[in-house]
């Protein structure tokens, strides 16, 4: 940071044209006698604070030359290395608060103009001064364990509409009160021992610890990159065909310094990642963003939006990073990297907003545990006091038309943007609550970015904002974990890696094992052939063990129009055709995502990437 500082019998500025488009109307400024501080800010000054040690050398001018009032002047030229227009913005105002802090008369000339400006400086041998002061060492972000804030109350609400407290729940409702308990953090997700996931994500070949990252941030193999893929146009269709969101994009960097960000950040503190750019010289820290809505907040601030438009989503398939402790990673339920559907609504106000957000509860939420064949048993909605108090109705409404029980935890103060938010719980045969979605009221965020739209009397409002997602992998997670305790795992069909594998009992079966694994391909059913140089009992021993869904062994008694196929799920051997087969399988599959097979039909031809043949 460098400063020029002149003890001025006056200076009058007058802002002529914007130097920075987003920067607000200026007035002209005229100010007696004071000590004029020319300021810029450097590149190097993003990797700290140098507010600390540019107020000493202020107060240490102030001091020498008795002067209380002090005009801080914005002006880039004094640095051929400049900082960031959104840091120095938000370091001039520091700098400005900082002085007003010790009791000064403080004004600020306007920043992000072209200025004219004239100034009388004193001839005394004081009058003239100049500084370059360093960064004192950032201070650590605040991380918050608890997004809520602390609860005052917990009750419940029955699918008949009625609420009843905790301890008046019965045996009937065992499933309520062990997700209450995990709500409540009185069991942690390790309580029912190690998470078969753990073992079950290497040994099917999906995911695996990467030593050459961070720990958190997984690989994938191509097993479990095709159910990635699944999910992602899973995400795709539930939010852009199904709500009709619009797709958009938006970088995985962010600026901590932009005004808007650094509110946000200081809102919502969040552990992130800091990116520093590759050239030595280029000192400015960047985020790696905890989430997409940075990006999307950006869209909306310059979007032009009427009430015509209302409601209408933006969707982004999200790659996201935080800084979880060591501690609490967990293979695929708690990492440091992860991917996430994303979908935010912009609605016209509340009557609009509780419409969508049911909507999103039904056609998101619980539509995400249909398409993977889990129950969802319990909704757990977290919430201002004031505002359930005030549409208290709309929930019970929820439980009665949804048929599920919702378990209600209020608050008087909410630590982030959200003021009402509903997350699916489901469990498996351990018992095991399990949560990988979320829908989100958000009534703050528009302000700190100041979203508005146009109604019909043409005035600007503030619109309320829903937040709707999924985990990747922490779905993943939860379809291993319930898959885990059956007595024949499975995942869904239409997630499964292969649906559909030939197993010819000797070389001479080979050839009509491939020829109807490639009709099966022509459908898009993901199928192939064991060919490898194994016993036949291995063969089938391995195709349990990847828990493919649909097995059939080719051999001399076999025919097109007569196979014994294995059916995984109801652990039956059936004989059908290879048309009834593939009718059987397509049908299985009938309006969820579809991806054809990535791999050679030969299994000989794979690699082998954890295990031993």
């Amino acid at each position: 940071m460098r400063m020029v500082l002149l003890h001025s019998d006056s200076i009058n500025v007058i802002p002529r044209k914007k130097a920075l488009k987003q920067v607000k109307e200026a007035k002209p400024l005229s100010v007696g006698e004071c000590l004029v501080v020319f300021t810029a800010f450097e590149d190097a000054d993003e990797s700290g604070n140098p507010i600390p040690n540019a107020v000493k050398e202020i107060m240490s001018i102030l001091n020498k030359i008795k002067v209380s009032r002090v005009v801080v002047y914005p002006w880039v030229h004094l640095t051929s290395e400049p900082s960031s227009p959104g840091y120095a913005e938000k370091m001039f105002t520091q700098l400005y608060d900082a002085l007003k802090a010790e009791g000064l008369e403080v004004y600020l000339a306007p920043f992000g103009y072209y200025k004219e400006f004239e100034i009388h400086v004193k001839g005394h041998p004081l009058a003239e001064w100049s500084r370059r002061v360093l960064p004192v060492e950032e201070p650590k972000e605040e991380e918050i364990d608890e997004e809520e804030g602390e609860m005052e109350e917990l009750f419940v609400i029955l699918p008949s509409g009625e609420v009843r407290k905790r301890e008046e729940l019965g045996k009937e409702n065992e499933r309520i009160e062990m997700a209450i308990k995990a709500e409540l953090h009185e069991i942690k997700e390790t309580s029912f021992g190690k998470p078969p996931h753990l073992e079950l994500m290497r040994r099917l070949e999906i995911a695996d610890y990467e030593e050459v990252s961070d720990a958190g941030n997984l690989r994938f193999y191509p097993n479990g990159q095709i159910i990635v893929e699944l999910l992602r146009k899973l995400g795709w269709k539930m939010a852009v065909d199904d709500l009709g969101a619009l797709p958009v994009r938006t970088p995985y960097i962010i600026n901590p310094y932009h005004p808007s960000v650094s509110k946000m950040i200081s809102k919502f503190p969040e552990r992130m990642y800091r990116v520093l750019p590759g050239l030595k010289e280029k000192k400015q820290e960047f985020r790696l963003r905890p989430a997409c809505d940075y990006g999307v907040w950006s869209i909306l601030k310059d979007a032009v939006v009427t009430y015509k438009n209302l409601p209408f989503g933006l969707y982004e398939y999200d790659i996201i990073w935080r800084y979880e402790q060591r501690g609490e990673l967990l293979g695929l339920y708690r990492l440091r990297n992860a991917q996430m559907p994303n979908l935010h609504e912009v609605c016209k106000d509340i009557n609009q907003a509780f419409d969508r957000f049911q909507r999103h509860i039904e056609k998101f939420a619980l539509a995400l545990y249909n398409y993977l064949d889990m129950n969802p048993e319990v909704l757990v909605l977290n919430c201002k006091r004031d505002f359930y108090k005030e549409h208290e109705g709309v929930f019970k409404k929820w439980a009665r038309e949804l048929d599920i029980p919702i378990i209600v935890k209020l608050f008087s103060k909410m630590k982030t943007y959200k003021i009402a938010w509903v997350d699916v719980l489901a469990f498996d045969s351990l018992g095991r609550p399990m949560e990988v979605d979320t829908v989100q009221l958000d009534t703050e965020s528009p302000d700190w970015w100041g979203i508005r739209y146009v109604d019909e009397d043409g005035k600007e409002k503030k619109p309320l904002i829903l937040h709707t997602g999924f985990g990747v992998e922490r779905t993943i997670a939860a379809l291993l974990e319930k898959a885990s305790s059956e007595g024949s795992p499975s995942l869904p069909t239409w997630l499964s890696p292969i649906q559909l594998r030939f197993i010819p009992v000797g070389e001479k079966h080979l050839d009509i094992c491939i020829s109807l694994a490639e009709k099966a391909r022509e459908v898009g059913i993901r199928a192939d052939v064991n060919d490898k140089n194994q016993a036949l009992g291995k063969k089938i021993r391995d195709a349990e063990r990847q828990w493919i869904p649909y097995v059939v062994v080719i051999g001399d008694k076999e025919s097109p129009d007569d196979l014994s196929v294995r059916v995984r799920r109801t652990k039956t051997q059936e004989r059908m055709s290879i048309d009834e087969l593939i009718a059987r399988i397509k049908k299985e599959c009938e309006g969820k995502p579809e991806l054809s097979a990535p791999f050679p039909v030969r299994l000989s031809k794979r690699p082998i990437f954890v295990g031993s043949s």
